[in-house]
């Protein structure tokens, strides 16, 4: 038996199905339509000769859309069409569904064919259905700045503006984007010559040549990606981390199962802190204000400045406790509560903190760690309510590289820190913190 997608009818194009949150690699095939379109296409049943052979659809939801097939089943060879009619409310995104072959002569299951079904905002051309798959590959391979640059140059051929390449940029990752996650590709791409933003406020590629724009990719950057396991768990894909990533240091594997146990004992915020603490290298004194793209920036209420790098390591293990992207300290009794949980189990495995941040830097010793040459501001605001509102500035504020959570309510107070690419350390202090003796792990 075999099926052979044949032209499909010009009766229009195609949807999606039942929710697919894991990696779309497996279908054969991906279709995309517009809310309130059909689609549809012919499939060719070639075998067994004779034998009576069925085909029914597994999903979507009724919510989304609706499968018919005719005929359904008949004496092979013979074909049969597919038409999907996508609801007007679907929501965009992208939604799987299966074609199940059946040989009824003698009831045996003949084949199961996943076909990806993509809807698409409005304002999203019908040109990224044949380059679905391949963005989603790139993506997993080269990251975000790959695929936006793709979809400038290859999929709106005149121009985009940010939300078209929002909403075409949360189908390929398949999960929803911050505002301010897409603004922080766009300004790193336009910094490296990729794209540029008219007056119109529309981008557009400044390299034509894949080669090209892709030379400009650095690939230690990319962020990890993760799909969904069997159980629902989230995993990571060690073939698609750089090559010095494939095996985690034990002092950070060990350091991580004990946040996730406190995880489990007393929630994420305290594990996420315990790390914080330790392999993020942040004093006691200090916390965790961002949290963004693989970027972490800690401040020090110590030396009243910040501090921030990119670790691929580090954004992996916060996304398998299940983070949240963005700010990461709020003044209100849950944070407060999380951090004093973190300090004791930070005492009691390492006993200080002092102790504790070595293990940062041994992260830094063995390359975990990256730096830029960057020099931004935090403009931190401290609501009355406790909440923490947060916009990092350039080295000369003048243009906001980043905001979040900006929103009229009394102000307590409003701090501007710089943000340091660099550990604000004498050298003569990291050294002793490399090269501390004692048994920490």
């Amino acid at each position: 038996m075999s099926l052979v997608e044949e032209e499909r009818s010009s009766v229009s194009r195609m949807t999606r199905s039942s929710r697919n949150g894991g990696y779309s690699g497996g279908y054969r095939r991906v279709f995309a339509a517009y809310p309130g379109e059909d689609i549809g296409f012919a499939i060719a049943i070639n075998g067994p000769l004779g034998h009576v052979v069925s085909i029914s659809a597994e999903g979507p939801s009724p919510s989304v859309a609706t499968i018919t097939v005719a005929p359904s089943r008949g004496f092979a060879p013979y074909t049969s069409g597919i038409k999907i009619h996508v609801n007007n409310g679907a929501p965009p995104g992208l939604y799987s569904f299966n074609l199940i072959i059946t040989n009824e002569s003698n009831r045996r299951l003949l084949g199961r064919e996943p076909i990806g079904l993509l809807v698409l905002p409005r304002s999203t051309p019908k040109a990224l259905e044949k380059r679905y798959l391949k963005l989603r590959e790139l993506y997993r391979e080269l990251g975000a700045q790959a695929v936006m640059w793709c979809l400038l140059a290859k999929i709106f051929t005149n121009g985009a503006t940010f939300s078209q390449l929002k909403e075409a940029y949360e189908l390929i990752r398949e999960k929803p984007v911050r505002k301010a996650t897409i603004a922080v590709i766009l300004r790193r791409m336009a910094r490296k010559g990729l794209v540029e933003k008219d007056s119109d406020s529309k981008y557009y590629p400044l390299v034509t040549k894949e080669e090209v724009a892709f030379s400009r990719i650095d690939k230690k950057r990319v962020r990890i990606p993760q799909q969904l396991n069997a159980s629902g768990n989230e995993e990571m894909q060690e073939a698609s981390l750089p090559e010095r990533q494939l095996h985690e240091p034990y002092v950070a594997k060990l350091a991580f199962r004990r946040a996730q146990k406190i995880a489990m004992k007393h929630g994420k915020l305290a594990a996420a802190y315990f790390l914080v603490f330790s392999l993020v290298g942040a004093r006691e004194t200090g916390y965790l204000l961002l949290w963004l793209n693989s970027m972490f920036a800690y401040c020090e209420q110590k030396v009243e400045s910040c501090h921030y790098f990119y670790s691929q390591l580090l954004h992996h293990y916060f996304q398998l406790l299940r983070l949240r992207e963005g700010i990461m300290y709020k003044q209100i009794q849950e944070y407060l509560e999380a951090i004093d949980i973190a300090n004791k189990y930070v005492r009691k495995y390492y006993g200080s903190h002092q102790s504790s941040r070595t293990l940062h830097y041994e992260l830094k010793k063995q390359g975990y760690l990256e730096y830029d040459s960057e020099i931004y501001n935090a403009e931190i605001i401290y609501y009355e309510d406790g909440d923490v509102g947060v916009r990092i500035w350039d080295n000369n504020m003048e243009e906001v590289e980043y905001e979040e959570n900006i929103v009229d309510k009394p102000i307590v107070k409003r701090e501007i820190k710089p943000v340091y690419p660099f550990k604000h350390i004498y050298e003569y202090n990291e050294e002793t913190y490399f090269h501390r003796p004692g048994g920490l792990y």
